[in-house]
């Protein structure tokens, strides 16, 4: 006691002397009072929390640790001077252990005096074992044990409990948190018997008046106060069921629901001892307990308490105090609109509904219900038709085009399988599908009949008779109806919206040939270009519904040979001595009893030896020709009907609409200074500028143009697009070598990062 008492004249006669020598820094160190503050006042481990927590120290002096009972944990530093965070990391607790306990104190060191004693400030550090939870700490945020006034049952006629807005002797909050608590209730009142600290309770109830959950019941604490560090919380509340029947064990029928703003709210769970001895007849009083962890603090917390049967549950001693966290609580989440008909949803938000796949395709599936229908966006998933789901997630609408749909990854659960739908589709005309171009979309059943046509990941069914509609096949394996290219079919499916102002596009549940299929046959490459000093070059011919047919082709030129073998036709230039470039037209022809029943043409070209000078064409040289789509490059194919001023033609088409893209040809094959040529425009209402760069030796004079835009350079191929000289573009190439490659992209840095995603259309590229 007497040092005490020493420590604190001397700190008195220091603060004296200071304010009387205030110029003498000399003495600073000698007057300085040491003091030190460390936070938390208590450190808890648990299996909910990390291993390594820290404490932060605030001190105007040098200090040492100082443990008791803490052999099982580590602290560094264990000396510092002034501020400093502290790392306290504790070791797994021996088996038969549930809970131990230690402190952590602080000798101070004077500069001057040297020891000067321990500071006030010191931390506790808990541990609990698995399975053990630490109890709540601090004063409560908010507790109410509904006690202010007793309930009477003197209400209605005189003879019912009160409701809770007939009666506030319920209102008896208090806590840190309760300067701007409101509540809001429903089906909700105080009742005094059955009370909380009967023989059949399990916790030391209040007693006095508990609340009872009637019909279409809800109670809501609303706006208790958080601060921002309140972020691991504890609720408990006492709990009870009673139906009058001989089971009376407390179920999940009774819900806690957190907010931040009264509007949405995420339910959570909490812990209930269930024993043996739950009173079958009377039920039993229990304190269930919710830990949890705030994602992110609000300024304002709402809880809400819910029963789904009335009359059975009821509720006393409700508490929220800080504790070790647990479940962690998004209170951003929105809840989804939970038992919408299909038919109901019409904006984009979360939303929960079930509904029976009546149509899949392998990167989309249509789910209905008796009144609507909705496609549900999930590549490769495995839905099967027949399959009875239920669905929770988000809802987007892709444009104003399209009919709303979930993404894939909303959650899926498969009620059921193999279960029967009976389909009704609405029969389009070629007036009902041009109507569709023009209506609000929703997702209907439809059928309509017309030509299909495959072109590579695009199936569209030309409709006679439309102005402007043409069916746009959707999200479905094209292999499957790769032998209905060319016939006309009957599609029925569910229509999902429209593109480009032309498509109707339509996910099928069935894809019929509305007659016999009749046999056809394409061709791939559908033009050749053949090197001066002659070559060979080989055709790909795919025959469809061909049964007992073989293939013959001719050339309309004698520069060019011909030689069928199976299903290819091999061609032989022969050397072209002359300056002019060569033409003719390859024609193949599918024939069955001596009769041509199918013919597809390839465009032959020879250059001349100088390669023919400058040649404006709509088709590309076979190095410069994108047969196959890039998506990584974002490079994809024109297909086999595009045509640019009515001529087919070939080349590629770079970028979409969230992606710029780059195509590289094959080694050019010659070297020196040679001219690169070409047809190019923007995407319909956008700007682009092509950049052109050569690979492996070489250079261009001129690195990009910029590209008009072209209404024709919109959807999805064939595309049928208008150009004049004014989209014709050259580059001059020097320093060429065989190896030389050149790529074209719509991105100045040649990839496909681009802020503006430009788009262009590209065909007739030739090297002369």
């Amino acid at each position: 006691m007497s040092k005490h008492l020493f420590r604190i004249l001397f700190g008195t006669l220091c603060l004296v002397s200071a304010s009387v020598f205030t110029g003498c820094s000399d003495d600073d160190e000698k007057s300085l009072v040491p003091e030190l503050t460390a936070l938390p006042e208590t450190l808890t481990f648990s299996e909910e929390t990390e291993t390594v927590q820290t404490i932060s120290v605030k001190a105007n002096c040098e200090w040492t640790v100082v443990k008791t009972d803490l052999d099982w944990a580590t602290v560094e530093p264990m000396s510092g001077k002034g501020n400093a965070t502290i790392t306290v990391s504790v070791s797994e607790m021996a088996s038969g252990l549930s809970e131990r306990s230690g402190k952590i104190a602080f000798s101070l060191i004077h500069p001057e005096f040297g020891k000067w004693g321990e500071a006030e400030s010191t931390v506790t550090v808990k541990q609990y074992a698995s399975g053990v939870t630490p109890p709540p700490t601090g004063d409560p945020i908010y507790a109410n044990n509904f006690d202010k006034e007793q309930a009477t049952q003197t209400y209605g006629d005189g003879s019912y409990w009160p409701y809770l807005d007939q009666f506030e002797g319920w209102k008896n909050e208090s806590g840190t948190g309760i300067s701007a608590v409101t509540y809001s209730f429903n089906g909700m009142s105080a009742r005094a018997n059955s009370p909380s600290n009967n023989n059949y309770s399990k916790y030391e109830g209040s007693g006095v008046n508990n609340l009872l959950f009637g019909s279409n019941n809800e109670f809501v604490i609303g706006k208790i106060t958080l601060d921002a560090a309140q972020k691991n919380l504890c609720l408990t509340f006492g709990s009870y069921l009673s139906e009058g029947a001989s089971d009376n064990a407390f179920e999940s029928e009774f819900h806690v629901s957190l907010s931040k703003d009264g509007d949405n709210w995420v339910e959570i769970t909490y812990d209930r001892p269930v024993a043996d001895d739950e009173h079958p007849q009377y039920g039993t009083w229990a304190l269930a307990t919710a830990n949890f962890t705030l994602k992110e603090v609000p300024a304002e917390l709402y809880i809400k308490f819910n029963a789904d049967i009335a009359s059975s549950y009821r509720m006393d001693d409700v508490t929220l105090l800080e504790g070790v966290g647990g479940q962690e609580v998004d209170l951003n989440y929105v809840a989804p609109t939970t038992g919408a008909k299909i038919c109901e949803i019409k904006t984009a938000g979360k939303y929960k509904t079930a509904g029976t796949v009546v149509a899949r395709g392998k990167l989309a599936y249509i789910i209905a219900d008796e009144p609507g229908a909705m496609m549900v966006y999930h590549k490769e998933n495995e839905r099967a038709v027949g399959d009875k789901i239920s669905i929770e997630g988000e809802v987007t609408i892709y444009n104003e085009d399209s009919t709303p749909q979930f993404s894939e990854d909303a959650v899926v659960t498969v009620e059921s399988t193999g279960n029967a739908w009976t389909y009704n589709p609405t029969v389009c005309d070629a007036s009902a599908m041009d109507q569709l171009l023009s209506v609000d979309p929703v997702c209907t059943e439809i059928q309509f009949t017309g030509t299909l046509s495959i072109d590579g990941n695009y199936v569209n069914v030309a409709i006679d008779g439309a102005s402007k509609a043409i069916g746009s096949v959707k999200y479905i394996d094209n292999t499957t109806i790769s032998d209905l290219d060319g016939a006309v079919v009957v599609v029925k499916g569910y229509f999902v919206g429209t593109s480009s102002g032309k498509y109707v596009n339509v996910l099928p549940y069935s894809i019929e040939a509305a007659g016999e299929v009749p046999p056809s046959i394409t061709v791939n490459p559908t033009s050749l270009t053949f090197a001066a000093a002659g070559e060979a070059k080989t055709v790909t011919v795919t025959k469809k519904n061909a049964d007992d047919c073989t293939i013959e082709a001719s050339a309309d030129n004698e520069q060019f040979t011909v030689e069928v073998s199976g299903d290819q036709v091999n061609v032989t230039a022969k050397e072209n001595t002359a300056e002019e470039a060569i033409s003719g037209t390859l024609t193949v022809k599918l024939m069955k009893a001596g009769e041509a029943v199918a013919t597809a043409t390839v465009a032959l070209k020879q250059n001349g030896v100088s390669q023919g000078g400058e040649t404006k064409t709509f088709t590309s040289m076979d190095i410069f020709t994108c047969t196959e789509d890039d998506s990584a490059a974002k490079a994809y194919t024109l297909g086999n009907q595009s045509t640019f001023n009515g001529e087919a033609a070939s080349g590629v088409k770079l970028g979409t609409s969230s992606a710029a893209g780059y195509f590289t040809s094959q080694a050019v094959g010659v070297t020196g200074a040679k001219k690169l040529s070409f047809y190019a425009v923007a995407w319909k209402g956008k700007s682009a500028t092509i950049y052109v760069r050569v690979n492996n030796g070489g250079s261009v004079s001129t690195a990009s143009v910029d590209l008009a835009a072209n209404d024709g350079a919109t959807g999805n191929p064939p595309f049928t697009i208008t150009v004049t000289d004014s989209d014709y573009y050259t580059f001059d190439l020097t320093d060429l070598t065989e190896a030389s490659t050149v790529t074209i992209s719509t991105s100045a840095d040649f990839d496909t990062a681009s802020s503006s995603a430009p788009r262009a259309v590209i065909a007739g590229i030739q090297l002369y």
